[in-house]
């Protein structure tokens, strides 16, 4: 029966090319390595590198193995990581849930940059609105949250503010409002339909309840960006997620006559109390810090 040492040498030759170079590799006799392959072959029943040339060819049967063996010895180095991270007590398991709207491609990076760091780690990421968040979190079918910091979250949170996103006020070229020639009065916003964030349970976040008497509402701040493109009416939203329509033109910024017209919402992340942080989740609070900061 060939033997899990016997694969590897397998592999370390199709990979360097060579007995010679793959004994360099494994720090073995040549005559070790050939001996092994002669032994796997006999295992296999058949003959699997042609070493009629210069160096070893895989043969038709040797092609079939590679990629089997590839994947098993793949799956073994995941085993011996898993085994590893056991013994460190790192979490196999963890769940992020983000705002929909906070969760952006350099977040995505830096959580993929993670995910490489610790493998044996299956991070799961949802995105919702920041009350679902804190729900997730209470229910424990989340680990941590990434939310927008409000004055009434309950004691059984941990909470570590990370840093502030900038909400801005736009609406699309084609609307009345971007034709102003002069800065915009709080009467004429509240001449116009704004475009408000809600979610299902008709909670609106703090700093973005309605002005006006005419407002639409949406569950997810994409479709307020959405909506805003097609002039529907004014809204407010997170300045990373409007950049690009900004500067395609699909989009305007309002020069408001306000003396604040722009909003600093604080970037939260929150953890329960309940729940025994590990290593790779003070790891990951980490990461998320230093996107934020």
């Amino acid at each position: 029966m060939y033997s899990l040492e016997q694969l590897r040498i397998f592999l370390s030759v199709c990979e360097t090319g060579s007995f010679s170079a793959s004994a360099r590799q494994l720090k073995r006799v040549q005559s070790g390595i050939s001996q092994a392959i002669a032994n796997l072959e006999i295992d296999v029943g058949q003959e699997l590198f042609d070493r009629s040339a210069q160096k070893p060819v895989l043969t038709p049967a040797g092609q079939a193995l590679l990629p089997l063996v590839q994947a098993m010895m793949s799956q073994k180095n995941q085993l011996d990581q898993k085994i590893e991270a056991l013994s460190r007590e790192e979490e196999s398991e963890l769940s992020l849930v983000c705002d929909e709207s906070i969760l952006g491609d350099k977040l995505l990076y830096q959580i993929n940059q993670f995910n490489q760091k610790h493998p044996i780690t299956n991070l799961n990421i949802f995105t919702t609105s920041t009350f679902e968040a804190e729900a997730m979190i209470k229910q424990g079918k989340a680990q941590i949250g990434l939310v927008y910091l409000s004055s009434d979250f309950k004691n059984d949170f941990d909470f570590f503010t990370l840093g502030y996103q900038r909400f801005i006020t736009v609406v699309s070229p084609q609307h009345e409002l971007a034709k102003a020639a002069t800065s915009i009065s709080g009467e004429q916003l509240k001449a116009h339909r704004q475009l408000v964030f809600r979610d299902m349970e008709q909670r609106e976040l703090w700093f973005s309840d309605r002005i006006t008497a005419q407002f639409t509402y949406a569950n997810s701040h994409a479709i307020l960006l959405e909506m805003a493109k097609q002039a529907m009416g004014w809204t407010m939203l997170p300045e990373p997620l409007v950049r690009k329509a900004l500067q395609s033109g699909e989009l305007v910024k309002l020069d408001l006559a306000f003396e604040e017209s722009d909003v600093f919402v604080p970037i939260a992340a929150i953890v329960s109390r309940s729940y025994q942080r590990g290593r790779v989740l003070e790891e990951l609070l980490q990461v998320l810090k230093r996107e934020f900061k």
